[in-house]
Order: C-alpha cells, then sequence, then structure tokens
C-alpha cells in the first residue's frame, strides 16, 4: 500500500510526460479517496513526512494534514497521542540536519503554526518552548524557527491582514499570551542566533532579522533596544559583504525600533540612547551604504532608515513644544520641572537633528526615483517647521542657521529634479520603437519625482527669496552660456525648468520694477528670453524654454524691446520651427497664451509676427495631426496642461491659427489690411475643404477637413462682434468658407468628429457676425440634417437653434424670419427620435435602470450612433429630452411665443407639462416649470391687458394657468410619493425645485390674486378630499408667508400628506 501511495503522488506530480493521462486521473481518484479517510489519512501523512525521501510525498502529505487541521472538526476528533504525534513528527522534520527545499519548510512551519492557532495557549502552552527546544545548532533547524515565527505574524497575528472580529480577537489573545509566557525566550533566542551565526552564515542572520522585524512593533521595546542586542545589530549593520541581505534586514529591524509607537520625551530618549544618530550622520561624508558599490537595495533601505531616524525626531520635538505651548496658550502654570525636562529633550532633539540634517541633505541629492519620494515628505515638514519658529518669533527673516538649512534644501531639490547624466531621452525623434519606450519611461518617472520635489523647491524658495532668486539666476546664466562646451542639455533643461518653477505666483508688479528681492528673477528672465534659440537644440529644453519665456513674458510689458525676442522663441528654431514633432504644438499654445496677454504690445510687430507664421500655417494645414504627435516634456511643460509625461489629445497646434487671428484683429488701421491677411490666412484651408474627394474610407482626407473647419474657428476669435458689425467687408471674407465646409460636411454625414468640428465653427460665427450670419442660417441647418441623422446630432441642431434664438432675442425680424419655420419640424422630430414608447418620466433613463430598463428592448428607428435600445442610445435620447425641454424655455422668453405656443393648440405644452408633473430629476422638472410660468405669466398679463378678448380663449388661458399650473404641477405633482413615480423632496437635489415651487405659487398669487386661492381652494377640497378648514388655511399661508418660510411650510405639509 504504502509504494502505491507513493508512486500515485509521484504520477500526479510528473512533469517530464512520461506518465499518461489515464493513469493520471486513477492516481488523483486513489488520493482523493485517501484524504477522505481523515482517521486514517493522518497516519499515513505523519509516517511518510518522516520516512520519504521524495519533496512531493512530502508536500502532498503536509497539505493533506494541514487540511485536516483547517477542518477543525475532524482535528478535534482525533485521540491527544495521535496530535502529539503529529506535533513532533512536524518539529523533528522541520529541524533536521537534512537539507530540504524552501518550500517544504515553509509548509512545515505553516502546519505547525495552523496547530497553534487552535491549541495555543489553552491546549498547547508549551509552543513556543516545544520549538525552542526542538532546536538544534544546524542552518536547516534555525531555518524553519524563523519561517515559524514569520508564519505566526502572517496567519495570526498581523491585523494588516483582512479578519473577521472573531480571528481578531484571537489575534489579541495570542499576543497576550506570547507575552505572559515566551516573549523573553523568543528574543533571548534571537540574541544566541545572531551571536552563533553574525560572521558565519549572513543567510541564517538575514532569515532571523526579517522575523525580529515583524514583531518589534508590538513587544516590550526593551526586549530589544538592549546592551545585548544592539551591538549585534550594529556589528550586522557595519560589516559589508557581497550580499547585503543581512544590512538591510538590519536596518528594517532598527526602523521599527526607532518608529515605535511612544511618547515624545521617552522617544528622544529612546534614539539617543541607541547610538545610531552618530552613524547615520557619518554618511554625509562616508556616503550612504550601497550607493558606492551600486547596491540599490541597500542605498534605499539606508536611505528609509536615515528619513525614519530624522522624522521622528522631528515629530517629537514638534510634540513637545506644541504641549508645552499649548498648554500656556490656556493659562495653565506649569511647574519648573516640566519646563526644565521639556527644554531638555527640545535640545537634545535639536542636537541629534543638526547631526543628521547634512546627511539627509545627501541623500535627497541623489537623482533616484525611488529614494527623492522617501526624502520629499520629510523635507516639506522640515521646511514648515522653519516657516512657525519664524512666525512664533514674530521674525521678518531667518537665522543664519535656517538660511543655511533652507539653502542646502534647495539645492538638493536642483540635483534631485535632474535627468541622469547618462539618458534614453532621446534628442529629437525616436529612432525606434524599443528607444521611444525607453525615453517615456525615463520622462515619467523624472516627472513623477519632480511633482513632489519642485513643490517642496517652491516652499523653500518662498522662505529666501532673495537667495533663491541669486540661485536660479547663476544656474541659469552658467548652464545657458556654457551650453554645447561643458554644460550639457541636462542642466540646461533643468535651470530653465528652475526659473519656470521659481516664478510661479509672480505678479506683473514684480516685473514693473526690479526691487533688490527681485532683481535677479528679472534681469535672469530678460536674460533668457534674450538668448540665442542655438541653446534649444534638445526637444526638452526647448520645451522647457518655452515655458519660461511664456511665464515670465510679462516682463515683455514693461521692456518693450523684448516682444519682437519673445514671439520669435515661439515661431523660430525653439518653437513652431523645431524638428522635434513635440515641440511646434507646445509653442502653438504657448505662443497663443502670450498674444492674448501682449496683444496691445505685439500692434506694432503684428505684420512680421504673421509673416513669420505663415508657413509654419501652410505646413500644419496639410498634415494630419497622428503624423505629429510625440511626448510632452517632463519638465517645465509638465506643470502646465497635464500632470507628467504623456500625449496630449487636443491639436495644440491650432492655436497658432488662434494667435493669426489675434494679431489680425490688433490690426485695426485699415479693414482693406485685415482682409487682405484673413483672405491669405483663409485660401489654404478653403482650398482644402473644397478639394475633398467624398471617399468615406479616406480618413487622412477626413482628418484634415476636421483641421480646416477647426483652424477656421480658431482664426475666427480673433474678431469680435464689435469689429464685425462694422466691417461688412471683413464679415464676409469670414464667411467665405462657410459654404466649403457645408458642403464638406454634408459629403461625410456621418463622420461625427468632422460634424462636431463644423458645429463649434457655426457657433463661433454666430457669436462674432450676428446679424451677417442670418442669410446662411437655413443652408446650415440644411447641412446638418441629413437621412442617417441620430437622437444625438438633431440634440446639437437644438443647442445651435438655442443659441440663434438667444442672440437675436431683441431682433424680432430675425426671428420671425427663422424660428417660425422650424419650430413645428423640431417638435416633430423630438418625437420621432424619442419614440412613441418614451418613458417622458426619464426613470427609465436614470444610470441604475439603463441595464435593465424593459423598454431598452424596444426599437425605433436608428441608422446612426448608438445601437437601437442599447444603455448609450437610452442617454442619448434622454440627453435630446433635455434639451428640448431648455429649447423651449428659451422660446418662451422671446417675442415668437405667441405664434408657437397656445394653451390648446400647441404640440410642445403637453411635452412640458409631462415633463413638470413626472420627470424625476428635480433639475428638468424645474426647468419645465419655468418655461410653462413664462407662458402662462405672459398669457395672464395680455389677458389683463385687454389684448386677449375672445371668450374662449380667456377660459382656455385661466384653465391652463389656474389649474394645470396652479394646482396640478405646482401643488398635486409633489403630492405623489417617490415610490409612485414621485420626487423625493427631503432630498438635496429637490432644494432648487422647492425654492422654485414656492415662488411660483407666490407670483401667481401676485398676478392673479383671490381668482387663483379659489380655484385653489376648490380643487384641494374636491380632487383630494381636503376638509374646507385645512383648504382655507393653506391658502393663507400662502398669502401671508415669504421665501423661505413659505417654501418650508410647502416641504413639510407635502411630506404630512404622503404619510396619509
Amino acid at each position: 500500500m504504502d509504494g502505491d501511495f507513493e508512486r500515485a503522488i509521484l504520477c500526479v506530480f510528473d512533469q517530464t510526460g512520461s506518465v499518461s493521462e489515464d493513469i493520471k486521473r486513477q492516481a488523483e481518484l486513489l488520493l482523493g479517496q485517501v484524504a477522505q479517510e481523515h482517521a486514517t489519512a493522518w497516519q499515513l501523512c505523519a509516517r511518510h513526512i518522516e520516512t520519504t525521501s521524495h519533496a512531493e510525498v512530502q508536500f502532498w502529505c503536509l497539505q493533506t494534514l494541514h487540511s485536516i487541521i483547517l477542518s477543525r472538526d475532524s482535528y478535534s476528533r482525533l485521540e491527544a497521542s495521535a496530535k502529539d504525534a503529529v506535533k513532533k513528527v512536524l518539529l523533528a522534520k522541520g529541524t533536521a540536519r537534512e537539507q530540504l527545499p524552501g518550500f517544504i519548510r515553509n509548509k512545515i512551519a505553516q502546519v505547525i503554526v495552523s496547530i497553534a492557532s487552535i491549541e495555543y495557549p489553552k491546549e498547547w502552552p508549551s509552543f513556543f518552548q516545544d520549538v525552542l527546544g526542538s532546536l538544534n545548532e544546524s542552518p536547516s533547524a534555525i531555518d524553519c524557527y524563523c519561517r515559524i515565527l514569520v508564519s505566526v505574524h502572517e496567519d495570526i497575528i498581523s491585523l494588516e491582514v483582512p479578519r473577521s472580529s472573531e480571528e481578531a480577537k484571537q489575534s489579541m489573545e495570542f499576543k497576550d499570551a506570547m507575552r505572559d509566557n515566551a516573549l523573553e525566550q523568543i528574543c533571548s533566542s534571537w540574541y544566541q542566533i545572531l551571536s552563533m551565526f553574525k560572521d558565519s552564515d549572513r543567510a541564517i542572520v538575514a532569515n532571523l532579522l526579517r522575523a525580529v522585524e515583524r514583531y518589534v512593533h508590538w513587544i516590550d521595546i526593551g526586549l530589544v533596544a538592549n546592551d545585548q542586542f544592539m551591538p549585534l545589530l550594529f556589528h550586522v549593520l557595519n560589516t559589508f559583504d557581497e550580499d547585503s541581505e543581512a544590512q538591510v534586514a538590519a536596518i528594517s529591524v532598527l526602523r521599527e525600533i526607532v518608529s515605535k509607537r511612544m511618547d515624545a520625551g521617552p522617544k528622544l530618549s529612546l534614539i539617543e540612547g541607541l547610538g545610531l544618530v552618530p552613524i547615520a550622520a557619518s554618511w554625509s561624508t562616508s556616503g550612504v551604504p550601497g550607493i558606492s558599490n551600486d547596491d540599490h537595495e541597500l542605498a534605499v533601505a539606508s536611505s528609509k532608515l536615515l528619513v525614519s531616524l530624522a522624522t521622528e525626531i522631528l515629530e517629537a520635538w514638534k510634540k513637545v513644544e506644541n504641549g508645552v505651548l499649548s498648554l500656556q496658550a490656556v493659562g495653565v502654570a506649569l511647574d519648573d520641572d516640566v519646563i526644565s525636562e521639556a527644554n531638555t529633550s527640545c535640545s537634545i532633539a535639536a542636537a541629534m537633528m543638526d547631526q543628521l540634517f547634512p546627511a539627509v541633505v545627501e541623500v535627497f541629492k541623489i537623482p533616484d526615483d525611488e529614494i527623492s519620494p522617501i526624502v520629499a515628505p520629510f523635507m516639506l515638514s522640515f521646511v514648515s517647521r522653519i516657516k512657525l519658529i519664524a512666525k512664533r518669533q514674530g521674525e521678518c527673516d531667518l537665522s543664519a542657521t535656517h538660511k543655511s538649512q533652507v539653502m542646502a534644501i534647495i539645492e538638493a531639490a536642483a540635483l534631485c529634479s535632474k535627468f541622469d547624466d547618462v539618458s534614453s531621452v532621446y534628442p529629437i525623434e525616436p529612432s525606434s520603437r524599443e528607444e521611444k519606450v525607453m525615453s517615456e519611461e525615463e520622462e515619467n518617472n523624472v516627472s513623477t519625482r519632480r511633482q513632489e520635489v519642485f513643490a517642496l523647491f517652491r516652499n523653500a524658495a518662498k522662505l529666501i527669496p532673495s537667495e533663491a532668486f541669486e540661485f536660479v539666476a547663476q544656474k541659469t546664466r552658467s548652464s545657458l552660456i556654457h551650453h554645447g562646451g561643458t554644460m550639457s542639455w541636462q542642466d540646461a533643461e533643468l535651470a530653465l525648468s528652475l526659473l519656470y518653477q521659481i516664478g510661479e505666483g509672480a505678479t506683473e508688479a514684480a516685473f514693473k520694477a526690479a526691487t533688490e528681492t527681485n532683481a535677479p528673477l528679472v534681469e535672469i528672465a530678460s536674460f533668457v528670453i534674450r538668448i540665442d534659440e542655438s541653446i534649444a537644440s534638445h526637444r526638452l529644453v526647448a520645451l522647457a524654454l518655452l515655458e519660461a519665456c511664456a511665464r515670465y513674458s510679462k516682463v515683455a510689458v514693461f521692456q518693450t524691446d523684448l516682444v519682437p525676442l519673445l514671439a520669435s522663441k515661439f515661431f523660430g528654431r525653439a518653437g513652431l520651427g523645431h524638428p522635434s514633432s513635440s515641440v511646434p504644438p507646445r509653442a502653438a499654445y504657448l505662443l497663443c497664451r502670450i498674444t492674448k496677454s501682449l496683444r496691445s504690445q505685439m500692434k506694432t510687430i503684428a505684420r512680421d509676427i504673421l509673416r513669420a507664421l505663415l508657413p509654419h500655417l501652410q505646413s500644419i494645414a496639410v498634415t494630419p495631426l497622428g503624423k505629429t504627435l510625440g511626448l510632452v516634456a517632463a519638465g517645465a511643460s509638465s506643470q502646465v496642461g497635464t500632470a507628467g509625461a504623456g500625449v496630449s489629445t487636443p491639436d495644440d497646434r491650432m492655436f497658432a491659427f488662434e494667435a493669426a487671428g489675434l494679431l489680425v484683429g490688433t490690426i485695426d488701421t485699415s479693414e482693406d489690411e485685415q482682409v487682405e491677411w484673413l483672405k491669405v490666412l483663409n485660401q489654404p484651408l478653403t482650398s482644402q475643404l473644397e478639394s475633398h474627394s467624398n471617399d468615406i474610407t479616406n480618413v487622412r482626407e477626413i482628418l484634415l477637413l476636421q483641421q480646416s473647419i477647426e483652424a477656421l474657428t480658431r482664426l475666427s476669435k480673433g474678431f469680435s462682434s464689435k469689429m464685425c458689425s462694422g466691417r461688412q467687408k471683413l464679415s464676409q471674407t469670414l464667411l467665405d468658407p462657410l459654404m466649403p465646409a457645408m458642403h464638406a460636411i454634408h459629403a461625410f454625414p456621418l463622420a461625427k468628429d468632422l460634424r462636431a468640428k463644423f458645429l463649434a465653427y457655426v457657433h463661433r460665427l454666430v457669436d462674432c457676425l450676428g446679424i451677417n450670419l442670418v442669410p446662411r442660417l437655413s443652408a446650415i441647418i440644411w447641412a446638418l440634417q441629413h437621412p442617417s441623422i441620430d437622437a444625438d446630432d438633431f440634440t446639437d441642431i437644438l443647442v445651435l437653434l438655442n443659441q440663434i434664438i438667444l442672440k437675436f432675442a431683441n431682433e424680432n425680424a430675425v426671428l420671425q424670419s427663422i424660428v417660425p419655420s422650424l419650430f413645428s419640424e423640431c417638435v416633430t422630430k423630438v418625437h420621432q427620435f424619442l419614440g412613441p414608447s418614451w418613458d417622458w418620466s426619464g426613470a427609465e433613463a436614470q444610470p441604475a435602470m439603463l441595464a435593465s430598463s424593459p423598454r431598452a428592448a424596444q426599437p425605433i428607428v436608428k441608422s446612426t450612433g448608438a445601437p437601437a435600445g442599447s444603455t448609450e442610445d437610452l442617454r442619448e435620447r434622454a440627453v435630446l429630452q433635455k434639451q428640448y425641454y431648455t429649447f423651449l424655455n428659451t422660446i418662451s422668453q422671446c417675442s415668437v411665443r405667441d405664434e408657437l405656443m397656445s394653451p390648446k393648440e400647441s404640440s410642445a405644452i403637453p411635452d412640458l407639462l409631462q415633463g413638470a408633473t413626472t420627470h424625476i430629476d428635480p433639475g428638468v422638472r424645474k426647468l419645465c416649470i419655468a418655461t410653462i410660468s413664462n407662458l402662462a405669466m405672459h398669457w395672464i398679463s395680455t389677458l389683463q391687458n385687454g389684448t386677449r378678448g375672445e371668450v374662449s380663449n380667456q377660459a382656455d388661458i385661466k384653465e391652463f394657468a389656474y389649474k394645470k399650473f396652479g394646482c396640478d404641477i405646482l401643488i398635486f405633482s409633489l403630492l405623489v410619493k417617490p415610490e409612485s413615480g414621485g420626487i423625493d423632496i427631503r432630498d438635496a437635489a429637490s432644494i432648487s425645485l422647492l425654492t422654485e415651487v414656492s415662488n411660483q405659487i407666490k407670483t401667481l398669487y401676485d398676478t392673479a390674486g383671490q381668482e387663483y386661492l379659489s380655484i385653489l381652494y376648490q380643487e384641494t377640497t374636491t380632487r383630494l378630499g381636503w376638509s374646507p378648514d385645512i383648504a382655507q388655511q393653506f391658502t393663507q399661508q400662502i398669502v401671508q408667508l415669504q421665501g423661505r418660510q413659505l417654501k418650508s411650510y410647502l416641504k413639510s405639509l407635502f411630506l404630512e400628506y404622503r404619510k396619509m
């Protein structure tokens, strides 16, 4: 049987392919039967664990034993002698001198600990003593002991692992039992093992210390921070060999000791007594362990220890000070002894911090993506503390010591932010996919590192602005003057990035007159603007230069001779003319920015800039976006617009056309000159629109059409409506490209992105051309409508119509020529796209209902866009409904409303009534109520003024205004419970709706007076069954209450009614 058993296990684990699948299945069946027989399986497993030489057999037996133990019922039914036998076998095997694979020792430790989790301390109180008693001097036994300690931590003690309340309770009881019965012996064993193996077996030392690290945070600190254990720990720390595993483990233990949660005073005494500060302080001269021999893991661990040490000292120092200050602030008289003790603790902390600070600065200088995030938070805290000390002492200037410390931080931050001297970043374009990936990775890493480091740099610079400005000025000057000689692109990019950073928050007044403080900054800004563009051959240097020039462009406001030099940076070799594809888009965006801010200063050179821009604009016009995208810089430029390195989604090159339009707009001396320039700029774009091939598969052509239309939109932003209204030739020139653009989108009706660009173009033309665009509006609407139009497309048309109506709200003749002919068609189209079964309450288009809506499966006519009945289709139709209500609201406020909407004749009125009474979105319901109110108040006003004389019409108006609006909408619809489709008026989103309702009720009363209240009284008594007293009280409250009082009353009334 034993032979068959072992052979079955070996068959199951066979990886050679010599065992057939049939035999494997038979073996698995046999082993499954053995494992199910818990009463006998444990004996079989224990015996084979002890006798077999096959690791596969040992593992299967250990795994089966583990399953039996985890099934507590099966394990509890074993005899006490059987349990003891299992424990004896496991301990003997684990501590035997024979060499076992690591996974077998891990499994032995796991099984032993699973038994302890059940039996310790009640049934197996000697668990730890038994483990310690089974140890011998062999490394294999010590290795198993370390694995048991780790397993105890991970499987029982650690609360970092999610545990049930019962398991958490067991963890606490287990630790309490260890404190009472075992910890002293365990810690003594640590000392003995370290003493024995500290020089002979560093792997055992490392394993032991990794186990010790897990226990330090909850055991008595005196068990490890003592005269016996600490010298051994320092011996391991200071013993260097090829494998730093033991050193890293020793550092981790020291970090846990230093980070032990304690009161501030005892913490400072502990740290001082450890003797660790002088060792760590010496790293300022000797270097951080691991740096000299390129041992990155050791360097990171050493940095973490140093920063943990400095952080704990700083935090304890602050707690001691704050404790005394807070008590004194509330008038508590403190004993001299308490104050003396606090002063002593602060002196100790200050002395240790002075020792450690140079070492921390040296570590911070290391440009490593793992080390800098460790140090930067401490440095931020240190800078904040210096700022707080200066504030407490009422000093306008820092002490000499603090100044030197802040300056050291600034210098270290600069070094930490630098690209590595041996960099994989490509200068212009990547030569291969691999080079691009490597470059992106490095730039991402540097960008991430800089986010926190640059924040520290800015905060530190604010404390000593004069010194910081001088530092940046010297670095910039030395880097850029010597660029190409002894200095590298890394130095130039860093200097420009620091210049960009230090200028954050600088006001225009700072550049107006150079003071003693900001003189170096103004001087270096002027220097950078004047510098030759040849320094920017590397794309990251070019990007950093452009960002710096844009940030300090205000200098040119007061030094007008700098304006041509500043502009040339953006259209010259460092900007739009740079050979790297990633630079021109950013240059275009920044050029547009400075053109807006320096528009008046650029008037005299606008023509020169336009001539320089023309070749770049023509190149952009014929180059699709996909051919130009590159990386965004990780330097200064990554701080504007994007959080880090990556690809920009919008085509920022289009900002060059906007800048050109702004420049043409500044040439206001001659309309003819403006027109000529505009024609020159329009010509390549119009030609491209006219030359399309109607090939819907030609993606490149569609992209170029999109670019041309967006470029036209950007150009038009340089011209205000005031300028266009007085210059007809200019307006006509702006209109000339419209017809080719309309033909282009009509040729590609399914190109959604192209359609979106055209709509943005038309919206812009409405703004700047105004009434000059009116003759073309019908053609624009024709171009936007096509046989395959969907709900999303028609929503865009409604948005455009809405803008047109608002733009010409005071031009009755214009509205009469546009709106009436389109209104009925719009209403019909909306109903067509929503479909006959559309839920006007909006309930089934809510996010929570979209996936399960029964109406989602009902098809409607739909040729493009989202599939009919899909979640996206329902969302699009819901958006269309809301935009339809917005469209109706706009019409309700203009002069054509009488022709388009009446109480009984308009097909839009029932839609509004449905929205106002049933829609579950408070915002949509509020919009519908406001629209109906506009109509009702207008009709009542005209009725009172005698302009509507027919009796039937008067009756219709009163029926609509007083009953449908004043009762059904404003009162009765809000009495519906949420579960029946009503709105939860207790929800925060409904506050604005209630405010609108109370205001409308009050407005209706102020307009119609007692006539409205009489109808309200009659409706509430007859339809709602209210008693005359309640109805009378209700109407009286409407008369007496105002504003918030009326709203609160209505809310309580509605809630009370819903309970009935």
